[in-house]
């Protein structure tokens, strides 16, 4: 006999796969523009964040620890993004917004506490076209992608072969869930000539 997964199990699958999908994606579409632009010695600064000039000597370790920092981020990004969705419920009524909101905090808090605090001590004022290239890239390389992976992954009501939850019996298709823009509702307006 085939045991079915319990809430518990059903809510940590989710949120594995909602901040592995969403870190993983968000981790892969932002480092593969840079490297292009600006070479794969990007990765070397990344790794330099942690261990200083060090980083110039460009050992394949050294790429490899640049990589890990860069995934590490993402993936400990798309983790603070779910777990404010399961406090903050309007999070997943609204990825889109929350999406481009999270992105831009996040190029923020690593332009302004990360940068600073790291081995680099970047604290350098960023000229204005990279600081506005490097918003928009976040907004929509990190935070769209989490925002919408966690929407998509995070729903930690159990579900029964029918897509009806367990619980209530109410449809957890997010589809069917999602506020339609209907204008069927709309109260007539009559016009008066007078």
């Amino acid at each position: 006999m085939i045991e079915q997964a319990g809430p518990r199990q059903t809510a940590t699958r989710n949120a594995l796969l909602a901040i592995g999908v969403g870190g993983f994606i968000a981790g892969t579409i932002s480092l593969l523009p840079v490297c292009i632009q600006f070479g794969w010695q990007i990765i070397l600064s990344i790794a330099g964040g942690l261990i200083g000039d060090k980083a110039g000597q460009g050992e394949p370790a050294i790429y490899l620890l640049g990589i890990f920092l860069h995934f590490f981020i993402c993936f400990s990004v798309a983790a603070i993004y779910y777990a404010a969705s399961r406090r903050l419920l309007f999070i997943n009524q609204y990825p889109l917004l929350s999406g481009l909101y999270f992105g831009a905090t996040v190029r923020l808090v690593m332009n302004y506490i990360v940068l600073p605090l790291s081995a680099l001590h970047a604290t350098d004022p960023i000229p204005i076209k990279e600081f506005w290239w490097g918003l928009f890239e976040k907004v929509i390389l990190v935070g769209l992608p989490i925002a919408y992976s966690v929407w998509w992954f995070g729903r930690s009501t159990p579900t029964g072969a029918s897509g009806k939850s367990r619980a209530t019996g109410e449809s957890t298709d997010a589809f069917e869930k999602a506020p339609a823009l209907s204008f069927a509702n709309k109260p007539e307006v009559k016009e008066e000539i007078g």
